[in-house]
């Protein structure tokens, strides 16, 4: 199936199973679902994917997605997924530092992680402290 994701809504299974999404496509009211906690964030509102959907069950359950490739070069979905992976792996370093420092040492972590930002993107930086 080709389609075009509308919107896409994280929510949390019952009984604790964790979360899934609701995914909605342009054209149909009722929306697929995602289990797969890769699958399920990586897709995007405004583009088109070539869905492997399980019709199966009382809900139909998204399984597999492949970006429908665009004559202007990589899809921006693999563009915002490595943005939001780097601003992770940043917050995630600066985090851990949080339980060494002194609010007063807070300025420095934050010119840290925007360095540590600029290393994972390949950019030069220049530590300002």
């Amino acid at each position: 199936m080709i389609a075009t994701v509308v919107k896409t809504e994280e929510r949390q299974g019952k009984n604790g199973n964790g979360p899934y999404w609701a995914i909605y496509l342009a054209g149909q009211e009722r929306p697929l679902y995602c289990f797969d906690k890769k699958l399920g964030p990586s897709l995007q509102p405004g583009l088109a994917y070539e869905l492997e959907v399980d019709q199966s069950g009382r809900f139909p359950k998204v399984k597999g997605a492949r970006p429908i490739a665009s004559a202007n070069g990589p899809q921006p979905s693999q563009q915002a997924q490595g943005d939001a992976q780097e601003r992770e792996k940043a917050l995630e370093l600066c985090l851990r530092a949080v339980a060494y420092i002194r609010p007063q040492d807070i300025p420095a972590l934050v010119e840290a992680a925007r360095c540590v930002l600029a290393y994972l993107k390949g950019e030069p930086f220049e530590p300002e402290f």
